[in-house]
């Protein structure tokens, strides 16, 4: 049976002749497959093209995306950098909740597994048992842009301690793990603070 042209008239893509489409919603714009073809082909050789967005003929392959088929994708890249912006800006949530279950996802789990032996529940089941808080400041939050919080443990042994912020990760290693080093730091400081205490009040 043959096709009926039902839609709306247009003007064709490629050799700019009027026809009726085929489609009711118009969205058909060449006049034959001849057409489609060779325009096709023109836009895989021709230098300039015309952006989508605005509209300004630019070089085609230094200002537009070409797909591995071989052609340019719509719209120029500096207005797809803008409307990338202005999406994330707008659902800056989402992406970012996106990208930590991608990271979470793709290279988390393979790095706890392969360093310390721990699946993604094993790590659940730690941070839950912590209340979701640092093992020892109590801080809800894992620090310096960390999306989860950092797997202490024992550098001997290999052993996992804990789940700690990374302050107090770091820490633990400046002070090498050692409790005498630890207590005396904590005694130093408790020292002063009794000290300088004592100095304001004779001051006062």
């Amino acid at each position: 049976m043959k096709k009926v042209r039902i839609g709306p008239v247009k003007n064709c893509s490629f050799c700019h002749s009027e026809f009726r489409t085929y489609r009711p919603d118009g969205k058909t714009f060449y006049c034959s497959r001849k057409c489609h073809d060779s325009h096709k082909a023109d836009l895989k050789t021709s230098e300039f093209k015309t952006c989508s967005v605005c509209e300004q003929s630019k070089p085609r392959f230094s200002s537009f995306h070409t797909t591995k088929t071989g052609y340019s994708v719509a719209a120029c890249n500096e207005c797809r950098n803008k409307r990338n912006k202005l999406d994330y800006q707008n659902n800056i949530k989402k992406y970012r909740e996106d990208a930590k279950e991608r990271w979470i996802n793709n290279g988390f789990k393979a790095k706890i597994k392969q360093k310390y032996g721990l699946d993604i529940k094993d790590y659940n089941y730690l941070l839950t048992m912590q209340d979701n808080k640092c093992a020892i400041c109590g801080s809800d939050k894992p620090g310096a842009k960390c999306r989860s919080f950092p797997i202490d443990h024992d550098h001997k042994t290999n052993m996992v301690r804990g789940l700690l912020c990374t302050k107090c990760n770091h820490g633990l290693g400046m002070f090498l793990d050692n409790p005498k080093f630890l207590r005396d730091a904590a005694t130093y400081i408790e020292m002063w603070k009794t000290h300088h205490e004592e100095l304001l009040k004779a001051v006062a």
